[in-house]
């Protein structure tokens, strides 16, 4: 230790206790409770990643649950809605990645056991095969491909354009212009003044 540390005052041990306890209670490794909220906004974060929503964490139901801090932390959870019921979401601590992942199961699928999603992290977007699988793509290609799948199925909040720069049809809503700051085509980058207005989405798409 340099003479300038031994200068600075040090945090007494009850401080670095109570910093250390309040880091433990707002964690979900070591709070249940703040584990049981990861656990459902996972399970809602999924679901949103099909476009559906809103995806409410009142709707989940955690079936199975361990919670054994430094040793075993898991849940296994429904969401109940019909078209989503399903689904079986476990969520799990891998220590060896020092994080939470979620796997999704879906018994109707046959091939993989029935894993649609694997190991998931909650972060990395997803998109999804007509058979219902799950694969990552980067927040780019999501914009992309979920602007193509919009404007076929368009949901009644969409609006629907045409980008005259490149060609591109695409689907937005006023929460696109408010995560983009505005209108720009997904896959050129044109802005407002390159874009034409097709349609409205009807109230049943």
């Amino acid at each position: 230790m340099d003479a300038i540390s031994k200068k600075r005052p040090q945090p007494k041990k009850e401080l670095m206790k109570l910093v250390k306890d309040e880091i433990q209670l707002r964690s979900p490794k070591f709070n249940a409770a703040v584990f049981i909220d990861l656990v459902k906004d996972r399970v809602c974060d999924w679901i949103i990643m099909h476009n559906f929503r809103p995806a409410k964490k009142e709707r989940v139901s955690i079936t199975r649950m361990t919670f054994e801090p430094g040793w075993e932390m898991q849940a296994i959870a429904e969401y109940h809605v019909s078209s989503w019921k399903q689904y079986s979401f476990y969520t799990y601590y891998n220590f060896d990645k020092e994080q939470y992942l979620t796997t999704v199961i879906d018994p109707y699928v046959f091939a993989n056991s029935g894993v649609v999603t694997r190991g998931w992290d909650g972060i990395t977007n997803l998109l999804f095969d007509s058979k219902g699988y799950s694969y990552e793509v980067t927040w780019e290609e999501k914009k992309i491909i979920d602007s193509y799948q919009r404007f076929k199925h368009p949901q009644p909040n969409d609006w629907l354009y045409h980008c005259k720069k490149c060609g591109n049809n695409f689907a937005a809503n006023d929460l696109d212009y408010w995560i983009n700051s505005g209108l720009f085509c997904p896959v050129c980058k044109a802005d407002s003044k390159s874009i034409d207005l097709l349609d409205k989405a009807t109230e049943n798409g």
